[in-house]
C-alpha cells in the first residue's frame, strides 16, 4: 500500500483514511511529504476546497462528513497523482 503514491496513483477509501487526531494542515502535509510534492501545491488545493483554509488547525476527527472527504480528496491530491 505504501508504494501506491509514489507511483502517483492517489487512492481516497469511502473510510477516508484520515489521521483523526491531527490536524488539517498536518494530512495535508503527510500528503506532500509522500513524493516530496512542492508546498506550492497546497496552496492549489485549499483553492480548490477553501473551507479546509478555515480549518487548517482543527482536528480532522471533528469535521464534518463532507468536510472529511474534502480533505480527504486534498491530501490525494498533493501528491499530484496521474491516476
Amino acid at each position: 500500500m505504501h508504494e501506491i503514491p509514489k507511483q502517483r496513483i492517489a487512492y481516497v477509501p469511502q473510510g477516508r483514511g484520515l489521521f483523526s487526531e491531527l490536524n488539517v494542515a498536518q494530512n495535508l502535509e503527510i500528503g506532500l511529504m509522500v513524493n516530496q510534492s512542492p508546498h506550492h501545491i497546497r496552496e492549489q488545493v485549499l483553492t480548490l476546497f477553501p473551507v479546509l483554509r478555515d480549518r487548517l488547525k482543527q482536528r480532522a476527527q471533528t469535521l464534518s462528513g463532507g468536510e472529511q472527504q474534502m480533505l480527504a480528496m486534498a491530501r490525494a491530491m498533493c501528491i499530484e497523482p496521474r491516476v
